[in-house]
């Protein structure tokens, strides 16, 4: 699996954000613990996973919300291979009141395609979950303006001096 990890929030120049030191967890399907490890400072991971088993994909970092991905392995025996799958994860910072309990699901979920005879996503699945994700990433936005908004208005303000003119000095 390759993956980037990325912030979902872009940058001034409306470029979005690779995240650096973004932790990846890797679980079997009934939550035991196998390995662990960070995002590049390009944002990417890179991890093989064995054939025929369920994986959840853990992404998280310190001060963000953390998402999971399920992944199935499972391909018929004729096609045992090393297969290739890139994705792309998106974390936001975690705002107090942000209601985000969609996000214990996984996000996507990944299996062998036998109609493409590759990996793929669970498209069923991604477009159910995408709508509620569409809620929770408009409140999102929502509440990171107004978080902005209440910054701007705790900057101390600068006083306002009418211009002096030479004779006043």
């Amino acid at each position: 699996m390759r993956g980037l990890i990325m912030e979902s929030k872009t940058s001034e120049k409306g470029e979005a954000k690779l995240l650096d030191s973004a932790t990846v967890n890797i679980y079997t399907s009934d939550r035991k613990y196998l390995v662990s490890f960070n995002s590049t400072k390009k944002g990417k991971c890179e991890f093989r996973l064995p054939l025929n088993s369920k994986f959840i994909i853990e992404v998280t970092r310190t001060g963000m919300v953390t998402k999971y991905l399920e992944v199935n392995t499972t391909v018929p025996k004729e096609k045992r291979a090393a297969f290739i799958f890139p994705f792309t994860i998106d974390i936001f910072a975690d705002i107090k009141g942000l209601d985000v309990s969609i996000l214990k699901k996984p996000i996507a979920k990944v299996n062998y395609s036998y109609t493409n005879d590759h990996f793929n996503y669970d498209y069923t699945y991604t477009d159910r979950i995408n709508n509620d994700l569409k809620k929770m990433y408009k409140d999102f936005y929502f509440m990171q303006t107004i978080d902005a908004e209440n910054a701007d208005s705790l900057k101390p303000k600068q006083p306002n001096h009418p211009p002096q003119n030479k004779k006043n000095r």
